[in-house]
């Protein structure tokens, strides 16, 4: 694979929003130092959900989502993990965020979150952190037949 810079990775990736629906990706990653293998993993970011009050959200934005994740368990080759980009929520509401995981909880792997800034928005990423753990932290994901590097 040649080498991309960040602007040709977006783009390539899907990751601007077009007619309502949610970028979605799958990235191969080269093997590094501790691998001889390659990996993937899928990326879904911005839904923006938004609460309207009691239990309404703006319609297309979450069914956005809900189309993201479904089209992340359809993929194959199955990537070995997915990774949330960020922007959950539009403002940052604790409904917005609790909406968002709830939707997607149905994807089939493991997920990574990442918080945006409108995650953060209202409450400093009281919230989110509750929900999530620290916003900060890192990671080794390994398929089940890998051993871990020594």
């Amino acid at each position: 694979m040649s080498r991309i810079d960040r602007r040709e990775f977006l783009r390539r990736g899907g990751a601007l929003l077009a007619a309502g629906s949610l970028p979605l990706s799958l990235v191969e990653v080269a093997f590094g130092r501790a691998s001889t293998e390659n990996f993937t993993f899928a990326y879904i970011s911005d839904s923006h959900l938004t609460h309207l009050g009691g239990t309404r959200f703006v319609r297309n934005w979450d069914r956005g989502l809900i189309r993201a994740v479904a089209e992340a368990n359809l993929l194959e080759p199955r990537p070995d993990f997915f990774f949330y980009g960020g922007d959950i929520a539009q403002f940052g509401k604790s409904e917005e965020i609790d909406h968002g995981l709830e939707i997607l909880a149905a994807l089939r792997g493991d997920v990574h979150y990442v918080m945006g800034e409108h995650d953060y928005y209202l409450d400093l990423g009281e919230h989110w952190r509750k929900q999530l753990g620290p916003d900060h932290y890192s990671f080794v994901s390994v398929r089940p037949s890998t051993p871990l590097p020594e």
